[in-house]
């Protein structure tokens, strides 16, 4: 990795690391595989536009439900996005930023590829790793902020009812960091503007990351 850094000498850029069990024959048998592959993708990465923050971004509620994690966790990080590519381009045709995905119980379990939040009487509620979500590297940076500037969090189970009362709801991702969700389908969420609480944990979110990545 460091060797790829240097040599391509980017100053701000995205990484993505793949380790495949390698090449061989066509068929489901993994042992005719011996040697794995990995394979580093890096590219240039721009700034966020900053419409997002101010004004933040409109959401869908996905028909395609997160797969149960009993057929395919999706706590596992791999290359089979099929579920999400779905849920996204139900987004995409409506014009929507992203979708939320529900599982089949009706539960809210996280966005295409975020983990999701609300707000509710300045309480921070997020899904429990129970339902079928990724456990998010900055869905974890989230918890230590948010403990850090005494912030109340906690993991629930919670409906598209309750999400959609929330007085806040927002996003997070390595990617995109702390993202505003303001609207749902067609409900406004809260004052249908960023939330107050939203802007602070990404302030706080974003000065974490500087002071964990200083030289």
């Amino acid at each position: 990795i460091e060797k790829t850094f240097k040599t391509l000498n980017l100053p701000n850029c995205y990484l993505r690391i793949i380790i495949s069990r390698g090449v061989g024959e066509i068929g489901l048998d993994t042992k005719k595989v011996n040697t794995n592959n990995v394979v580093l993708i890096l590219k240039s990465f721009k700034t966020n536009p900053i419409e997002w923050y101010e004004q933040g971004v409109h959401y869908i509620v996905a028909q395609t439900k997160r797969n149960p994690k009993d057929a395919l966790n999706p706590r596992a990080k791999t290359g089979n996005y099929l579920n999400s590519i779905l849920a996204f381009i139900e987004a995409k045709n409506v014009g929507a930023f992203d979708a939320v995905m529900l599982d089949h119980q009706g539960l809210v379990t996280e966005g295409t590829t975020n983990n999701l939040w609300m707000v509710k009487n300045n309480q921070i509620y997020t899904p429990s790793l129970e339902r079928s979500l990724l456990k998010g590297i900055t869905r974890d940076m989230i918890f230590q902020v948010a403990k850090l500037h005494q912030l109340s969090i906690q993991e629930k189970d919670f409906d598209l009812k309750e999400l959609l009362s929330a007085d806040e709801v927002f996003m997070t991702s390595s990617l995109k960091e702390v993202v505003p969700i303001v609207k749902i389908d067609e409900q406004m969420i809260g004052s249908g503007k960023p939330g107050t609480l939203t802007k602070k944990l990404h302030q706080h979110y974003l000065n974490y990351v500087k002071q964990q990545t200083q030289n």
